[in-house]
């Protein structure tokens, strides 16, 4: 049978005018090896490895791999059924909590805080071990992809899939289950343009009531279980300038709906974007 063996580096960073402590800046390496078991049909194994700073300080080391089994059902239509499991140790350390010590009755941060304070002894010292998010996330997904053309002689391609996940956590904050449906659209624009649309919904149930929940400054409902339903969507516009320069223009926007106020918020991200890329293929 055919195969294809590959390796793909790459780096993401960002940097914020205001909020410094938000700039990011990740290295990853991935390779991958697809082999043909059938006419039509192959199956990808693909371990990673990435690791990740805030500011100046580390923040994730990551590690993991996925199986990907494709299959070409017509030459517009191809399905891939995958799974993926990640492994993640974040490099900081957990900060307690701000205690406030003066009350102002007419400040409803500051009651909260005064209620939070006396609920956040039913954890304890144990609030920081509860926060501990290092973990293994385990995914199963399904997707269609189907490649057609809106502009005579531009390609373009549809896909639409879903996925459901678990993460063990070794801290009961951030022990979870989930599930997400996306979609996306790219094609192909005159004058060496490209366009790429992206959606997606995505369910958290958590297993456990947050720390949050009951700490400073964070106080929401009380007595209940995390749970965070989030919206995302994305636009960006590329342009080729050479076979290994790619330059592009973005927009993001998520809406993170949860009944944890720490983690209830909206987003929106603009930024242009530099792209070095090499492509090329050990084949046999």
């Amino acid at each position: 049978p055919s195969h294809a063996l590959g390796i793909i580096a790459g780096y993401q960073g960002n940097h914020h005018d205001e909020f410094d402590e938000f700039n990011l800046q990740f290295p990853w390496l991935s390779i991958f090896w697809d082999l043909e078991i059938a006419d039509d049909t192959w199956v990808r194994f693909q371990p990673f490895a990435g690791y990740s700073w805030l500011e100046e300080d580390a923040f994730l080391a990551q590690g993991g791999g996925s199986i990907a089994l494709s299959h070409r059902f017509t030459d517009d239509f191809f399905g891939q059924l995958f799974t993926r499991a990640n492994v993640n140790d974040f490099r900081f350390s957990i900060q307690r909590d701000p205690v406030l010590d003066v009350i102002d009755q007419n400040n409803a941060a500051q009651v909260a805080a005064m209620v939070a304070n006396a609920e956040l002894s039913n954890f304890g010292n144990d609030a920081r071990r509860r926060r501990d998010r290092d973990g293994i996330q385990l995914e199963v997904g399904l997707e269609g992809t189907y490649r057609f053309e809106l502009i005579e002689n531009l390609e373009g391609a549809f896909r639409l899939g879903g996925l459901v996940d678990r993460y063990e956590a070794d801290g009961d904050d951030w022990t979870r289950n989930g599930t997400r449906a996306y979609a996306e659209l790219k094609h192909d624009l005159p004058f060496d343009f490209r366009i790429q649309l992206w959606g997606s919904h995505s369910y958290h149930p958590y297993e456990n009531r947050s720390s949050f929940a009951g700490s400073a400054l964070f106080a929401t409902w009380q007595g209940a279980d995390r749970t965070d339903r989030i919206w995302l969507g994305r636009a960006e516009l590329f342009y080729d300038v050479t076979e290994w320069l790619t330059l592009s223009a973005r927009y993001q926007a998520s809406d993170q709906d949860s009944n944890v106020r720490v983690f209830d918020f909206t987003r929106e991200i603009v930024g242009g974007y530099v792209t070095l890329h090499w492509d090329d293929y050990l084949r046999d």
